[in-house]
């Protein structure tokens, strides 16, 4: 007969994890607060918001920051003070993400939050094993994580949709009024603090039980083996015959396939990491042969990958997808390698290895940001200046028509520039200042963080160029598609006699 947790024991486990992971919990309350903020009290001020939502990534990220920081002190020698350094080290990291800012460019705000929110998952994984060894714990450790993240998710849908009924039934049978606001900060509560909580309780907290061979799941066992291997071999078996298609028909791969591959590549990962215990028992053998065959079959998909990625890269010039795509592609190589050659790999290499890729490139002279502007602006201040609108570093407005195909690039590669790098990237070609002019031409709308116009932007300085802009959707010369405005017609009817077409 299973026993149900008694209040007091939901209380004191509640106060326990709430000693343990006191930044983690912050986080997730000063990450609501603002979302409650920013979505529902918005302020008319555009310096406010934007400064709200230049706080909400930073702390966002410090519930993943601050949860790795608390589980590596804990087996570390500094665990009597770990609460404190472990606040101090995750304050530096996020006080460095914030400071890396700059308004004129806030998508690489948004990405640099992306790649630290990667490596801190990922360090998440290994930080409680420092020493070598420990395979078998941090395996253990690692699916009581995905187990507890299933569980979290599951628990909290179920909460949130019972207490919105609830709230929905107090409306409707009792006549009592519920602002539609309740919903969202009762979503809030629950996603960011019981999910955070609810999570954080299952972590375990004595390390040598993780030693303890508890047996394999049998249903984790059958999900691998039965529906997640063979949809990955599935998978590979269609893109050897698209790479035997392409060797028959000689044509370059689609561009599509760089991520089908980066897919497949993962999970089948993921597969084999779920069924890593299993390697050496008897009855399962496969294991080791299909990790051999697996990691070994990835090297002509790479191959294909690569042709992808230069062929697209020749056409249309580095950019930051193509360069996370690129690493992710030589991280593949090079997990393959290990994994294909090395007698008894460390499981451990996987999480470790991706997080700093993450962090290795998030700044600095090699890094995607300042290698595809200096590409983006190498390409477009290549074709001013054979069209001559760019003369001696400075533009020069065209005095004569400029044919489609150059309208079409220049128009891709000043709109990537601005959405991306923002007018900034472009303003050592204009003797005028680009954001006054801006300000001056362009139409004031919100823009922020998450809501910018730089189709505007990007429109009115191609006109400081004297070329047509044109918009992504247009593919040639003489367009099939066009679009027009008029007034509402939903309240009325009309007639369309000697009409055609409406």
């Amino acid at each position: 007969m299973v026993r149900l947790p008694s209040v007091v024991h939901v209380i004191r486990a509640a106060r326990e994890t709430a000693r343990r992971f006191p930044w983690v919990l912050l986080s997730a309350f000063v990450s609501a607060c603002l979302c409650w903020v920013l979505t529902v009290n918005r302020s008319n001020s555009e310096e406010l918001e934007e400064s709200l939502s230049r706080l909400l990534l930073p702390a966002i990220l410090g519930i993943s920051v601050f949860f790795a920081l608390a589980l590596w002190l804990e087996r570390s020698s500094l665990a009597a003070r770990r609460h404190w350094i472990g606040l101090a080290a995750g304050t530096v990291v996020l006080g460095i993400f914030w400071l890396s800012y700059r308004q004129d460019s806030p998508q690489i705000y948004i990405y640099r939050f992306c790649q630290l929110a990667l490596a801190a998952h990922l360090l998440v994984a290994v930080a409680p094993f420092q020493r070598r060894g420990d395979v078998a714990a941090f395996w253990e450790f690692n699916r009581i994580l995905f187990q507890r993240i299933l569980q979290a998710v599951l628990f909290s849908s179920i909460l949130y949709a019972g207490l919105a009924i609830a709230l929905w039934a107090v409306q409707s049978l009792l006549g009592l009024k519920v602002d539609g606001k309740a919903y969202y900060f009762l979503f809030l509560a629950v996603a960011f603090l019981f999910n955070t909580w609810f999570f954080l309780a299952g972590i375990p907290s004595n390390w040598r039980e993780l030693e303890v061979d508890y047996g394999y799941p049998s249903g984790l066992r059958m999900f691998v083996q039965f529906i997640l291997l063979p949809l990955v071999t599935l998978y590979v078996l269609i893109l050897y015959s698209y790479l035997v298609k392409i060797l028959i028909v000689q044509e370059w791969p689609r561009g599509t396939i760089g991520w089908l591959v980066s897919i497949v590549a993962v999970f089948g990962m993921l597969a084999l990491l779920l069924v890593h215990p299993l390697r050496g028992q008897p009855g399962h053998r496969w294991i080791h042969l299909y990790s051999r065959l697996f990691y070994a079959g990835l090297f002509p998909l790479v191959v294909l990958l690569l042709m992808a990625i230069w062929r697209r890269v020749s056409e249309y010039g580095l950019t930051e997808d193509r360069y996370f795509l690129t690493m992710l592609t030589l991280w593949m190589t090079g997990i393959a390698v290990y994994f294909t050659f090395r007698r008894q790999p460390s499981i451990k290499v996987i999480p470790v290895s991706l997080a700093l890729l993450a962090l290795l490139t998030v700044a600095g002279p090699w890094g995607p940001y300042a290698l595809s502007r200096h590409d983006q602006t190498s390409r477009l201040r290549a074709r001013l200046e054979r069209l001559g609108i760019l003369k001696d570093r400075r533009v020069q407005k065209a005095l004569a028509p400029v044919e489609f195909k150059d309208r079409n690039e220049i128009s891709a590669l000043v709109r990537y520039l601005v959405d991306m790098h923002g007018v900034s990237s472009l303003q050592p070609w204009f003797d005028e200042d680009l954001k006054r002019r801006l300000e001056k031409d362009v139409a004031r709308t919100r823009s922020g963080l998450f809501s910018r116009n730089t189709y505007a932007q990007a429109k009115a300085i191609t006109g400081m160029m004297g070329v047509a802009y044109l918009d992504v959707w247009q593919h040639s010369a003489d367009p099939k598609h066009f679009s027009a405005n008029a007034p509402p017609l939903w309240n009325e009817v009309r007639s369309i006699a000697g009409y055609d077409y409406l």
